[in-house]
């Protein structure tokens, strides 16, 4: 079977309501291959993947459970670099503990390969600031196994376009950063290397149990190292109206399925 693959992050425009509604717990299960990292994959409007073609960037992180759409209905999967490949594995349950073995591992190349309308390039072992996203659902007081936690990078400008399903169409960038104190998701409608005016679609203070308009509760931390590039001078924003903390849902964007499968 074919993958067709969108990344999930905290950056990224690839949740869908359904993953939001169910766990997706981290575990970091028996794969003796790369250490825990971001994956960049990057998306492009023509062959040979050319840094003039770029269109989209996203990231994923091997330590993150992922529930995804697949063929036979909602499962969950991992992935991870092995040699030339990025491997899917599929699993049963939200914390990718049992293999599902009615769903054989998928690999997709890394070196730059067509993927229905586009070609994408993958990446392995990216550096980047780490950022945890922990949610409880329900309420509480963001004590006890969270419901769901992903990872996403701090402070790299990440590109992306809208598409209409058969080509790329207006261009944007996100990037969260430090302002006032918060971790900060700011989005460049208008410019694809975030400059100039953005919104603010979600700021909240690190390591704070704070409550989204759904009334989850969540919690925004740094994991690993490179501390001192957390904290960056920005553009002033479009609006200084103080956003609605709306957790993640605004970080993610919900602008389609994150990963969706086809036989």
């Amino acid at each position: 079977s074919s993958v067709w693959y969108r990344a999930v992050s905290f950056v990224g425009i690839r949740m869908s309501q359904n993953m939001i509604a169910n766990k997706a717990l981290l575990l970091l299960a028996g794969l003796a291959l790369a250490d825990a990292s971001f994956i960049l994959i990057e998306s492009f409007s023509a062959a040979g993947c050319a840094d003039a073609d770029l269109k989209s960037q996203d990231y994923l992180h091997t330590e993150d459970c992922l529930q995804v759409a697949c063929a036979t209905g909602a499962c969950y999967t991992k992935v991870a670099c092995s040699g030339e490949n990025l491997t899917f594995t599929y699993y049963n349950d939200s914390s990718c503990s049992t293999v599902d073995t009615t769903a054989p591992q998928a690999d997709k190349l890394l070196a730059c390969h067509p993927d229905a309308w586009h070609w994408d390039k993958i990446t392995c072992g990216v550096t980047a600031v780490e950022g945890t996203y922990e949610m409880w659902m329900g309420g509480g007081d963001c004590s006890g196994t969270p419901n769901m936690t992903m990872h996403f990078p701090h402070g790299p400008c990440v590109l992306e376009h809208d598409d209409n399903g058969t080509a790329y169409t207006t261009p944007r960038s996100v990037q969260i950063e430090d302002v006032g104190g918060n971790i900060t998701r700011k989005v460049y409608n208008e410019s694809g290397n975030c400059a100039g005016p953005y919104e603010v679609s979600v700021a909240a203070p690190p390591n704070s149990c704070t409550t989204d308009d759904s009334g989850h509760k969540f919690l925004l931390s740094f994991t690993g190292t490179g501390d001192a590039a957390k904290t960056s001078a920005s553009a002033a924003p479009a609006t200084t109206a103080p956003p609605a903390v709306a957790g993640l849902a605004a970080l993610a964007g919900l602008a389609a399925l994150a990963l969706s499968f086809a036989a």
